[in-house]
């Protein structure tokens, strides 16, 4: 998943965006997109890569409860 919103573009705000439009179909909130951005920051320190800090957002979003149940 995350390989693929790599390659995809190399503008963070457009992969945070093509991440909530493949797991939610939406656009993320002004306040998710913020939040996406914070974690992708405090991750870089963290994580060795910059793939690795992609990937860990892509699994986040991944176990959130909007991705595992239906309304």
């Amino acid at each position: 998943f995350a390989k693929s919103v790599l390659s995809q573009t190399t503008d963070s705000t457009a992969r945070i965006k093509l991440i909530w439009q493949r797991s939610y179909q939406r656009n993320p909130t002004s306040d998710e997109l913020a939040g996406a951005q914070s974690f992708l920051q405090a991750s870089q320190s963290e994580l060795e890569t910059s793939e690795l800090v992609w990937q860990s957002l892509c699994q986040a979003v991944l176990i959130s409860n909007e991705f595992r149940y239906i309304d």
